[in-house]
């Protein structure tokens, strides 16, 4: 019926993509909204996480080059893999490379990975799964990154052993410090 695979391999590429996202969405349990920045309430939501809204002009350019870049490989990948190429192998990092991009350009959709925290807790959801710290239980450092597509890095280590590491940008190192998690003149290392 389709005699010509080169028009089969993108058009499954994006499928694969979508099925995972779907995938992916089936699984995220019910998080509270996120209120907008502006005034710190003690009760409400704030997403700490990066948005597109507050990364750097360099990151939001790597992310779109690697989303791009991503896709031409998967393409060529399945496109190799339908005429049995050398180059079938490619097909592995196109998925993996948007996922890079997406993240780095602070386009991850928040159903996929959200951080939203509180003064009494963070909730942070990843493919993993849901997890709560709370305020008592969880020790939460900010680690300064020598890079200006990634500043800061976040470590939650809570007292049974679960940790967790999220990207953030200047606006979550703020939100946090507001909310009380992370002490003005702690020292980053």
């Amino acid at each position: 019926m389709f005699a010509n695979p080169s028009i089969l391999a993108p058009i499954g590429f994006i499928l694969a993509i979508l099925m995972a996202l779907a995938l992916l969405r089936w699984r995220r349990p019910t998080l509270p909204l996120a209120t907008p920045a502006g005034e710190i309430a003690p009760d409400e939501w704030y997403r700490v996480r990066r948005t597109r809204e507050h990364t750097t002009r360099a990151a939001r350019a790597l992310g779109a080059v690697e989303i791009f870049s991503g896709v031409v490989i998967g393409a060529v990948g399945f496109y190799e893999a339908s005429f049995r190429g050398d180059l079938a192998w490619m097909v592995l990092f196109g998925p993996l490379m948007i996922g890079f991009g997406m993240e780095i350009g602070g386009l991850m959709p928040s159903w996929i990975t959200d951080c939203l925290a509180t003064t009494a807790e963070i909730r942070f959801f990843d493919p993993r799964g849901e997890i709560i710290f709370e305020r008592p239980t969880t020790t939460a450092r900010i680690r300064t990154l020598r890079n200006r597509i990634r500043p800061y890095r976040l470590e939650l280590t809570a007292t049974d052993g679960t940790t967790r590491r999220l990207a953030l940008d200047d606006h979550g190192v703020s939100t946090l410090r507001a909310l009380g998690w992370i002490d003005e003149n702690e020292s980053r290392a």
